[in-house]
């Protein structure tokens, strides 16, 4: 009797045994279904951003139907200064042009990131990035058709992906700090809570955003002394 309840314990052991390691595998072999909702609220600053930017890209392409006379010539007087420019001058100075332009909207971005201020300033300062392209491009192209195009896309598109990437970037980081210092105002309780890590991850990011901006904007003088004259010659 006492030999055939040790047996009948074994069993049992070894089917328990089984059975959790079928679970185990079970398991393990279960795929896991991608979470879109928390993919998406853990880069929503950034996803905002990416927006902002391509609102600001549709409305420039349509400005130049729906604009009206005037301000369509103050874009073509601006245009044609910046052909111009782009034109006599020479390597350093194109470069020195278009990073200060750059580094205009990645300032306001990254400094309005340090408060409250930057919820509404950012996303402004990314869509009129992304308008002031695509205006630009509608333009050239109307004005110069396939040659603007040509002039589009061998001299401003390969630094303006850059660029862009960048904003999306110092953007999504700055309105994270920003959302963290509206949060500290709407909760008193939470006066205790220190963001002094999220201000060091900032001026990183800016520190990041200004190598790779010089980058950007080596590339662009390059393609800008490299292509200009014959743009010159087209028009």
């Amino acid at each position: 009797m006492f030999s055939w309840l040790v047996s009948y314990a074994l069993v049992t052991k070894d089917v328990s045994i089984m059975i959790n390691i079928n679970t185990i595998n079970a398991a393990e072999v279960k795929p896991v279904k991608p979470n879109v909702l928390s993919y998406l609220k853990e880069n929503s600053y950034f996803i905002i951003s990416f927006f902002a930017l391509l609102a600001g890209m549709l409305f420039g392409a349509l400005s130049v139907r729906l604009l009206g006379a005037k301000y369509l010539s103050t874009i073509e007087e601006f245009i044609n200064g910046y052909i111009s420019f782009r034109v006599s001058s020479g390597f350093f100075k194109v470069f020195s042009k278009v990073f200060l332009t750059g580094a205009v909207f990645i300032a306001v971005i990254i400094l309005s990131g340090f408060g409250v201020s930057g919820l509404p300033v950012i996303p402004i300062t990314v869509f009129l990035r992304g308008f002031g392209t695509c205006a630009l491009a509608g333009v050239l192209y109307r004005d110069y058709s396939l040659k603007g195009i040509a002039f589009a896309d061998l001299i401003l598109l390969p630094s303006c992906i850059v660029t862009d990437f960048i904003i999306i970037y110092a953007a999504g980081r700055s309105l994270a700090l920003s959302f963290k210092f509206c949060e500290l105002v709407k909760d008193l309780s939470s006066r205790g809570i220190s963001v002094r890590p999220q201000c060091i991850d900032l001026l990183k990011t800016c520190l990041r955003c200004t190598v790779i901006m010089v980058l950007s904007s080596l590339v662009e003088a390059a393609f800008s002394c490299c292509f200009y004259k014959i743009f010159f010659i087209l028009i």
